[in-house]
């Protein structure tokens, strides 16, 4: 196998690829989007570990955020929920998920169903 089809194998299958943090960097350009989580206001600095698209027609996303010092008492009353990711605002809460068994991280599953681009809304 040459060496150019295993790396084209490789890269089409990233979550399974084990690979030094500067070989990363190499590969993959780096892309870093402000995330921010928002509960009625309040922002928390997120990380997006996962997103999928569930609806195209009514554009609804289901995101897996991985959000440090979250507690449950933090979402358990709140009214308004957003996920900022870069000039990207998801709103329009239909579903949530919390898991905080993970070794003290908190993973949090959203279903959004309205976005803004900031970008396109300035123009």
């Amino acid at each position: 196998m040459s060496s150019k089809s295993e790396m084209d194998r490789i890269l089409g299958n990233p979550e399974h690829v084990i690979m030094s943090q500067d070989l990363e960097n190499t590969v993959r350009p780096e892309t870093k989007k402000d995330q921010t989580l928002l509960l009625d206001g309040e922002g928390f600095v997120c990380t997006l570990r996962g997103a999928s698209l569930l609806q195209m027609k009514t554009r609804t996303w289901q995101f897996c955020l991985e959000v440090p010092g979250l507690d449950f008492s933090d979402i358990c009353d709140v009214k308004n929920i957003q996920f900022r990711y870069g000039k990207r605002i998801f709103s329009e809460l239909e579903g949530l998920e919390f898991e905080s068994e993970n070794l003290g991280t908190t993973q949090l599953s959203l279903t959004l169903s309205d976005i803004v681009n900031t970008e396109e809304s300035e123009s």
